[in-house]
């Protein structure tokens, strides 16, 4: 991302100023994490919706050792 806003500023004829680079390295991490994780819930939350609309919802297994489940029809 940061490679990225630096060919952005120098196409537009701008500068970044990148002051010191551990510290900024370090806050553009944390901040493009976060947005690759909101981006990341949204498409999964998008996805199960989906899924449930068009009826592709699906017994999980059973992880405990009683008797199979069967479906409710």
């Amino acid at each position: 991302m940061l490679l990225l806003r630096k060919a952005i500023y120098y196409w537009q004829g701008g500068s970044d100023k990148f002051g010191n680079w551990p510290l900024e390295l370090t806050y553009d991490y944390f901040k493009d994490a976060r947005g690759y994780a909101a981006f990341f819930l949204i498409v999964s939350a998008y996805h199960l919706l989906m899924l449930r609309l068009q009826g592709e919802a699906r017994l999980l297994t059973a992880t405990h050792s009683g008797p199979p489940v069967e479906p409710i029809e």
